[in-house]
């Protein structure tokens, strides 16, 4: 090996530096698969381009052994002239790819603060107001803890506010049998206390369990305490449901009632309205 191809072999390994790993270092900020894919695709026709030159290089010194030493110190200036050519261009090429990157990310990140700005947007729309409630008169009473049901097929006059509450579009029968509004508030019968059909309630009982609930109608006079509030044994509401359902006939609902109804057991200990 003559010192031009020792010079080759020098450079080769300047070029491999200078365009893979001196750019990881340099070019970009951090190291990772992005930056390594750009180095790579420096790397390869540099290294292809100089094995190539080194090779030729090697052919033509043993073709024409009788090429005189200045001459090959020409072809050796020539040759460094343009590596370093190449070499100079590809530091460039480095350069505004990472310039590219740079605007793309800078153009990238207002989008993303708008995108999360829209997220949240939505996220808010979606997200239910708290309720305005007001908590009402608690009449003592040792029914609270019954609960009782009425069918709301029976309910069949068209002219009645009752009739009118059921062909709701949001008032549905659900998969158990009760009649809800919304999917959320059970429908039931309360005394004409509790205002007029459609207004809403929340009950806490006992157990600290929490039954949203709307009037879909109002028992008789004669059938509650002189306030209208309660029934006579004590009972306060009454759940509007199916009663041939299966699923209340198989919860034993229609021969017993709510008494083994876990989620609603336990007394009345609080009744907020809510406020419109």
């Amino acid at each position: 090996m003559d010192y031009v191809q020792i010079i080759l072999v020098v450079w080769i390994l300047f070029d491999i530096a200078m365009t893979c790993v001196l750019p990881m270092f340099t070019s970009f900020d951090n190291f990772c698969a992005e930056h390594m894919t750009i180095s790579i695709m420096l790397f390869l026709p540099i290294f292809v381009m100089l094995i190539a030159i080194y090779g030729t290089y090697t052919v033509l010194i043993y073709i024409c052994k009788e090429i005189a030493l200045c001459k090959k110190r020409i072809i050796c200036v020539l040759l460094v002239v343009i590596i370093f050519l190449v070499s100079y261009l590809c530091l460039s090429f480095a350069q505004s790819i990472e310039t590219t990157n740079n605007s793309i990310l800078l153009i990238g990140e207002p989008i993303q603060k708008q995108v999360d700005i829209s997220k949240k947007a939505v996220k808010m729309a979606t997200k239910k107001p708290k309720l305005k409630t007001k908590e009402i008169w608690l009449k003592p009473t040792n029914g609270s803890h019954l609960k009782y049901y009425e069918d709301y097929r029976m309910i069949t006059d068209p002219t009645s506010r009752q009739w009118k509450f059921q062909q709701r579009k949001d008032v549905k029968e659900d998969y158990r049998g009760f009649l809800m509004q919304d999917n959320e508030w059970y429908a039931v019968a309360l005394g004409n206390y509790f205002g007029d059909i459609g207004t809403k309630y929340i009950f806490t009982m006992s157990t600290g369990k929490k039954i949203k609930v709307v009037k879909g109608d109002g028992k008789a006079d004669v059938d509650t305490c002189k306030d209208n509030y309660l029934s006579y044994n004590g009972h306060i509401l009454e759940f509007m449901i199916n009663s041939d359902h299966s699923w209340m006939i198989n919860k034993g609902i229609v021969s017993m009632n709510f008494v083994n109804y876990k989620p609603f057991k336990g007394k009345i200990v609080k009744i907020e309205r809510i406020l419109k």
